[in-house]
């Protein structure tokens, strides 16, 4: 008796924690869909560096650092990112310290980075793509992220690359967006989805010029003093990153070898 009554009780228990599991990913999933452009990698680092930011100076004398810091009292994640647009504009534009990236503190030289990426993404999620442009660039290039994993940054750089493409084409402005699926196709990770998209764009678009403009492009590729990658595509600067080495032949034999490429020749 004391073991079928046991049996249901341990059948009941696992049939609760299921459910609770079930409840779980289903509310997880409809916060994803609600908000399907804020991102949550390490998103909440930010309060952590900040907590340790604050106990030095000069920033411990920042009264308005100090006050937006104090705001932050819940763990940073899609579901409320977007309830911090003032606070983050003003952890965007801290000036940190040298000594901390000298140090290897990245959650404290990722703030900016983690700032501003965050600004993108709800600017992007909000359609105002004008602001999530500017805050993309800034997370891309002006406060790119650091980390010792170059794979880690490239991974970071590559996403920030692909949402700049929507925000490109949602603005009407395809010769960006041209630009960046360009440069995706050369990353380690995300080549398919660089192509995929540049096929897309080019169904209803005259080939051979675009072929002609590729390949003009091509010419243009440079390895920046600061190791980003630039090339220009119809007059339109196009910079981007990539943990291995690329140089102007490589970058080219990597968009020349794709079917999109080759389907230009038809």
């Amino acid at each position: 008796m004391k073991t079928i009554l046991g049996w249901i009780l341990f059948t009941g228990t696992v049939q609760t924690v299921f459910s609770q599991a079930d409840n779980t990913r289903k509310r997880m999933d409809s916060v994803a869909l609600a908000n399907p452009l804020y991102h949550n990698y390490r998103v909440d680092d930010l309060r952590t560096g900040l907590k340790y930011l604050i106990k030095e100076e000069p920033y411990k004398s920042d009264a308005t650092l100090i006050q937006y810091t104090s705001h932050l009292k819940d763990k940073l994640e899609r579901t409320n990112i977007a309830n911090y647009i003032e606070e983050l504009r003003y952890f965007t534009d801290l000036k940190i310290d040298k000594r901390y990236k000298d140090n290897y503190d990245e959650e404290i030289v990722n703030i900016n980075h983690t700032a501003s990426h965050s600004l993108a993404d709800v600017f992007l999620g909000k359609k105002d793509y004008e602001q999530a442009e500017k805050y993309f660039l800034k997370a891309l290039v002006e406060y790119q992220l650091f980390s010792v994993s170059g794979t880690t940054v490239e991974k970071d750089s590559h996403r920030i690359e692909y949402d700049l493409v929507k925000v490109y084409q949602n603005l009407g402005r395809k010769d960006e967006a041209y630009g960046y699926l360009l440069a995706l196709i050369n990353s380690q990770w995300n080549y398919a989805l660089g192509e995929k998209g540049i096929i897309a764009m080019a169904e209803n678009d005259d080939k051979k010029k675009l072929k002609k403009d590729i390949d003009k492009a091509l010419k243009t590729f440079v390895v920046r003093s600061d190791y980003f990658l630039e090339f220009t595509f119809r007059g339109k600067k196009i910079l981007f990153w990539n943990a291995l080495p690329l140089n102007k032949e490589y970058f080219s034999k990597n968009i020349m070898k794709t079917e999109f490429y080759k389907s230009l020749n038809l």
